[in-house]
């Protein structure tokens, strides 16, 4: 009479073990990243081209995200600084914001764009657009490396270029 319960305690363990599974490695979700890209990469001198900031949050909310970018000697800024984002801010000054102390200003002249606030649930991804021009024929790298006061975001870009040349005389006219 032994034998049935050790059956019934083998039948329960098979039912058991065919009912775990075998964990997998976790993979975690990508975290909240920044992008940097000119999407006109060779421009006229003088003409206006955008620095596009693109912020991707796969899920969660980001508090406190911020950073600063003084532009490269020679670039400037040709219009305002916009934003798609609904919680932060884009300015060419310091942002004051309740919980951070604001980003140091990069010594005069250098513009310098700053970006504060949080990003939110639902939102995978916003831009920070920074009108920029050069007057001289020059090339321009953005690079991470060129980021200060990053704050809860990570990078995922190394150098974005844009290239400023002088008309051709043959599209002068044009």
């Amino acid at each position: 009479m032994r034998a049935k319960p050790a059956r019934a305690l083998a039948a329960a363990a098979a039912v058991c073990a065919a009912s775990v599974t075998v964990a997998q490695p976790a993979t975690a979700l990508p975290g909240t990243a920044l992008v940097a890209v000119y999407p006109v990469t060779k421009s006229a001198v003088n003409t206006t081209r955008n620095l596009l900031f693109t912020i991707y949050n796969p899920g969660g909310m980001v508090q406190g995200l911020s950073f600063n970018y003084p532009l490269p000697a020679g670039l400037a800024f040709a219009g305002p600084l916009t934003e798609s984002c609904a919680a932060i801010a884009v300015d060419d000054e310091p942002i004051q914001t309740r919980n951070a102390v604001p980003a140091p200003r990069g010594p005069l002249p250098t513009a310098t764009v700053y970006v504060a606030g949080n990003t939110i649930i639902g939102e995978f991804s916003c831009t920070v657009t920074v009108p920029v021009t050069s007057a001289t024929e020059a090339h321009y790298a953005t690079c991470a490396a060129g980021l200060q006061g990053l704050s809860g975001i990570s990078t995922s870009f190394t150098c974005t270029h844009i290239w400023f040349e002088d008309r051709h005389p043959h599209f002068a006219a044009e």
